[in-house]
This record gives structure tokens, C-alpha cells and sequence, in this order.
């Protein structure tokens, strides 16, 4: 298929590990986690799964894809809200009113829901994790 595009829409793997959705890791955790983290709290299972799918995601796309492959992150879309939809935009051809979607991004009150959590916790998140985080920029927010 050499015109599909790919767009690899990601949030920051810590607050998805205190999610209260926890379908993934509960429908495909074993399957590509095995045994890996079977006993760890399910935050760290959470993010483990995070960690692996997102870095096999972006190194295909990277890899195979090139330039039909676009990583955004959840955190650049509520902080920047019309560069990232502009950027999306020109990414598919679609010509469209930066301005009319920009203004319908609402962050919600759980972005960043991770800083609230205990050090010791968030410690094994972010070792579990680290390579996504590090890779995706999430690492350098926490100075």
C-alpha cells in the first residue's frame, strides 16, 4: 500500500498507566507482555505495554513508512493546539480550517494526572518505560 499514511497519536505513558481504561492490558497485556511483568502492580504492567507497542509502532513507522509516518503527542495537541492540527492537516492533504479545530481542543483534567502519584511508583513507571519516554520527549518535562 504504498500511499497509506500513518498518523501515531500517543500520550504520555505515565497517565496512561493511571487510567481507568484499562482495556488493553486486559485484552492484550499477556499476549505481548508474557510473563515479563506478571506479578508487577498493573500501573507498571500498564506502562510496559505502553512502552512495547509504542516503540515497535514508531520504529516500523520510521523505518518502512519514512515520510508517510507522523508521531503526535496528546500533551503538543492541548498545549499547541493549531500548529499540531496544522501539521496533521498538511500530513494527509487536507485543507481545512486550522483555526474552527484548534478551538475545539479541550484538555481534559487528567493530563499530567501522573505528577500527582507517589515518587516510588512514578520511579518504576519511568524505569519501566524509560526508552519510550526518553524517545518520545516525555523524560525531559519532568526538570
Amino acid at each position: 500500500m504504498p500511499d497509506v499514511r500513518f498518523l501515531h497519536f500517543l500520550r504520555d505513558g505515565r497517565d496512561m498507566a493511571f487510567s481507568e481504561n484499562q482495556n488493553q492490558l486486559t485484552w492484550h497485556g499477556g499476549a505481548v507482555l508474557g510473563a515479563d511483568v506478571g506479578k508487577a502492580k498493573k500501573p507498571v504492567r500498564s506502562i510496559a505495554l505502553w512502552n512495547r507497542v509504542n516503540l515497535a509502532a514508531a520504529d516500523y513507522g520510521e523505518r518502512v513508512l519514512g515520510p508517510r509516518y507522523l508521531r503526535v503527542r496528546f500533551e503538543d495537541l492541548c498545549a499547541e493546539p493549531a500548529p499540531t492540527i496544522g501539521s496533521i492537516f498538511a500530513f494527509f492533504g487536507v485543507d481545512g480550517d486550522v483555526d474552527a479545530a484548534a478551538a475545539e481542543v479541550r484538555p481534559p483534567s487528567s493530563l499530567g494526572r501522573w505528577q500527582g502519584r507517589r515518587r516510588r511508583i512514578v520511579e518504576q513507571l519511568s524505569e519501566t518505560a524509560g526508552p519510550a519516554l526518553a524517545r518520545f520527549g516525555y523524560l525531559e518535562q519532568d526538570a
